[in-house]
C-alpha cells in the first residue's frame, strides 16, 4: 500500500487517539480516576 506522508500522520495520530481513549475507559472501569479538584491540584492549577 502507497500512502502520503499526511495520510500517514494522520493515521498515526488518530490511532494514538483512540488507544489514549481506551485507556481511559479502562481506567474508569478499573477505579482509577480522582477528582478535577485533585487534578488540579496535581498539575498546579489550583
Amino acid at each position: 500500500m502507497v500512502q502520503s506522508v499526511k495520510d500517514y500522520e494522520a493515521d498515526n495520530e488518530e490511532r494514538a487517539f483512540l488507544k489514549a481513549v481506551v485507556q481511559g475507559l479502562m481506567d474508569v472501569e478499573e477505579g482509577r480516576i480522582i477528582s478535577l479538584a485533585d487534578a488540579k491540584k496535581r498539575l498546579g492549577l489550583a
